[in-house]
């Protein structure tokens, strides 16, 4: 009997703990996100500003330049992003690159995240917002994208090389020449995607110079597909290495 006593006592606390307020704070592992506002500001420009959390990393795109750093969890709804490198381009005009040190500045200063619905916001250790974020979607299914590089090397100027991925597992599009199509299946968790063996027509094109052997390194490049990541307006296929194995953007 006591015991029974001491279990609905533990039932009792752990509702009362919940019901103030308590609830331990879902991870941001795995997640991506858009930024909305920054210190409490619309954007200065067009460009799409991204946070991506994985595996104690925090990466993304800072409008110019692509940014990395370590990130860490607390106690509740607490975070610590620090070590931040950022690739060295130069943007114009001059508010882009100001834009830029602000995002990487309020990443640095955020000790505090909040969850509300599909949005995020950053506060300093002052409970002062600096970022607003929305939550970027990852369903790879039903969507349709334009090849922006396959490799690290930009496609041939005059070639148009597409892909899209149908929510009936699906693939297909041109790959330069010919169209191609075939069978692909996707998972969020962990942004896993496997394209199968695809198949082409066989035309033969000699226009524009090399958009053959772009087709080819294309079609291989998407068979070593293992995960994709979708920032803004941009799909990022990567090999098992993790290296870049074909950019696109949104049609």
């Amino acid at each position: 009997m006591k015991v029974q006593h001491v279990v609905a006592a533990m039932m009792m606390f752990a509702t009362l703990v919940l019901s103030a307020g308590f609830a331990p704070a879902a991870s941001l592992n795995g997640t991506s996100w858009l930024l909305k506002t920054l210190n409490g500001q619309p954007l200065k420009s067009n460009l799409q500003l991204t946070l991506n959390i994985e595996n104690g990393k925090a990466f993304g795109d800072a409008g110019c330049n692509n940014y990395s750093g370590k990130y860490t969890e607390g106690g509740g709804n607490s975070l610590h992003i620090e070590k931040i490198y950022r690739t060295l381009v130069m943007c114009t005009p001059d508010q882009i690159m100001t834009q830029e040190s602000q995002f990487v500045s309020a990443l640095k200063d955020a000790t505090i995240y909040h969850l509300v619905g599909k949005m995020m916001t950053l506060k300093n250790k002052n409970g002062v917002s600096l970022a607003v974020f929305n939550s970027q979607s990852q369903v790879i299914k039903g969507t349709s994208w334009k090849v922006g590089s396959i490799e690290g090397s930009n496609v041939i100027d005059g070639s148009k090389l597409t892909a899209t991925f149908g929510t009936n597992g699906t693939v297909n599009g041109s790959a330069g020449c010919n169209s191609y199509s075939g069978s692909y299946t996707s998972s969020i968790s962990g942004k896993k995607i496997n394209i199968n063996k695809l198949g082409l027509t066989r035309m033969s094109c000699h226009k524009p110079v090399g958009v053959m052997m772009q087709e080819n390194k294309f079609v291989e490049m998407m068979e070593a597909a293992k995960t994709y990541r979708i920032e803004a307006d941009r799909l990022t296929i990567s090999k098992a290495d993790g290296s870049r194995a074909v950019v696109l953007y949104k049609k």
